[in-house]
């Protein structure tokens, strides 16, 4: 019986998946900092007085919110799968 070449894939396959779902978790990451540190930055001016630092704190904070929400982008190819 002859062998396809499907299994010697597919640990290939798995690291594709893995090394993606590493991305999107580096993103989050990423843009969760950057909301943190937007919120202290925030704080800080509001402690300080300094509507500049606030400002740029809420600013920050807005950019890793709105990062933080958008939908993840999936591979065309597994969109097709799900709606088979």
């Amino acid at each position: 019986m002859e062998e396809t070449a499907a299994p010697a894939l597919a640990p290939f396959q798995a690291l594709g998946s893995a090394a993606r779902t590493s991305r999107l978790a580096m993103a989050r990451t990423k843009n969760l900092t950057q909301r943190i540190a937007g919120k202290a930055k925030q704080a800080v001016g509001e402690i300080i007085g300094d509507q500049d630092l606030h400002d740029e704190g809420r600013e920050q904070a807005e950019r890793g919110r709105d990062d933080l929400d958008k939908p993840s982008q999936v591979n065309d190819l597994k969109k097709f799968k799900q709606l088979t």
